[in-house]
């Protein structure tokens, strides 16, 4: 795949800062010649991954960072991959609106990838799920792959400057990925938000997590699964 300047950018390894213009002087000097537009492949897919995260932000308050993730994000995505999604929820609402997305999606008949299928053309994979004060990736998923993928993350939708606060909680990318995190973190936004339905909505998010939790069971392989933090993929 050949890279424009910009994905060249977003995907410089190492501990140390440099300016775009130092990377520019390089890659030109190197005669890299890079795409100027984004397939229209991605760009299609691209479209189709706002338009479902509109619909299900409207759907849900409690979802407050929707974020383009895997092939797509990164810009290279093949014909018949599916979308990869990440959820930020408020504060113990991860289960109440993930149980909402599901019955919200098969209500409009939007594509969703279920466990163990295979791969759809776009059909939508949310595989990774966190609660807003539990947004730090725990140790095992701290990998330089993850640093990548976050640094490539596209926001589609995020209210309060989550996207911001998600970044600064795993600043151990920094190892792996420091010009590119430190670009991430120019502009920092603050919002404030009610905090939604109280304490009946977290002894709701408790029932709906053990109900879920059992129902998923017996299929937890590699997979992670806790009350403020899911990984459905195994990388």
């Amino acid at each position: 795949m050949c890279l424009n300047e910009n994905q060249l950018w977003d995907r410089l390894m190492g501990p140390n800062i440099f300016s775009k213009k130092e990377v520019l002087r390089v890659v030109r000097k190197m005669r890299v010649v890079g795409e100027k537009q984004k397939n229209e492949r991605v760009r299609k897919k691209e479209r189709v991954a706002r338009k479902m995260a509109k619909m299900i932000s409207k759907n849900d308050k409690n979802l407050l960072l929707v974020g383009l993730t895997g092939s797509v994000a990164a810009g290279n995505c093949k014909r018949n991959d599916d979308i990869d999604v990440l959820i930020v929820t408020r504060k113990n609402r991860l289960w109440l609106s993930r149980l909402r997305l599901k019955w919200f999606l098969r209500k409009n008949r939007v594509g969703c990838r279920k466990y163990g299928e295979r791969r759809k053309k776009d059909d939508f994979c949310f595989n990774m799920w966190l609660e807003e004060d539990s947004s730090r990736l725990p140790r095992e998923k701290r990998t330089e792959k993850s640093a990548v993928d976050m640094i490539l993350l596209k926001p589609l939708i995020d209210r309060g400057g989550v996207y911001e606060k998600f970044m600064r909680e795993n600043r151990w990318a920094e190892k792996w990925v420091a010009t590119p995190y430190r670009e991430k973190l120019k502009t920092e936004k603050k919002v404030k938000r009610d905090e939604g339905l109280g304490q009946g909505g977290k002894l709701l998010n408790y029932l709906a997590f053990g109900i879920q939790y059992l129902y998923m069971w017996p299929k937890i392989e590699r997979e992670k699964v806790e009350r403020k933090r899911v990984f459905f993929h195994q990388g």
